[in-house]
């Protein structure tokens, strides 16, 4: 049985799926926030010599980045509703995106800041810097670039675990083209739509990447 393709329901509901873009957009964005502040802080936490910072920020790592977003996701909708926390559905999926990047970006930031030579720390600290200050003027300058790529990848994976907030009703991407597919059987035309909307939006970023990674290439 041949089935064909409706390119007029894209054409008459195209504005639903812009607002579901809109909010896959709002979400993403804010999720990568917190997990490139939080991520940073995970990462310094990690890289400490006190071992009681650096193996609470290890266990943190670990526990969540070995276990389902998924059910992060479940766990702080449910879980901050039965401590009392009234956050809606849209803020839990954030703070549930976020956090479980945030471990992903400390072990990227992590690998970048330990990519750069121990011989720039020594002549830091032959030049009087602090640890901070090694930090913040010789380290991070030079990580820079080791870290654009593979934050960028999980910018785009973020983008992509973002359809799960849609298990806790927000109407991002996922949710649109799953209420359309219920209600008007056109699943094909729905979920082909969100496909291209989200191979843009990360095509976006990946040149993005390629682009600043090229001119951070050619000022070494």
């Amino acid at each position: 049985m041949k089935i064909a393709f409706d390119f007029q329901f894209i054409y008459r509901n195209i504005d639903s799926f812009v607002w579901g873009f809109i909010k896959t957009l709002e979400i993403s964005l804010l999720a990568i926030l917190l997990a490139l502040v939080a991520g940073f802080i995970i990462a310094l936490l990690r890289m400490s010599k006190q071992p009681w910072l650096s193996l609470p920020a290890g266990g943190i790592i670990e526990f969540i980045r070995n276990t389902p977003l998924l059910i992060q996701i479940y766990v702080i909708f449910f879980g901050l509703f039965t401590v009392g926390i009234d956050f809606s559905a849209f803020m839990c999926g954030i703070i549930a995106l976020g956090l479980h990047y945030t471990t992903y970006m400390a072990e990227v930031y992590r690998a970048g800041v330990e990519s750069v030579s121990r011989t720039q720390r020594e002549a830091a600290a032959a030049l009087g810097f602090n640890r901070m200050q090694t930090m913040r003027l010789v380290i991070l300058p030079q990580a820079v670039a080791n870290i654009i790529p593979p934050a960028f990848n999980e910018f785009i994976a973020m983008i992509q675990g973002s359809s799960l907030v849609s298990a806790i009703g927000v109407m991002e991407l996922t949710q649109t083209a799953k209420m359309f597919s219920e209600r008007t059987a056109a699943t094909y035309e729905s979920f082909f739509l969100i496909s291209a909307l989200y191979l843009v939006l990360n095509s976006i970023l990946t040149t993005g990447s390629r682009f600043l990674e090229n001119r951070l290439t050619a000022y070494r």
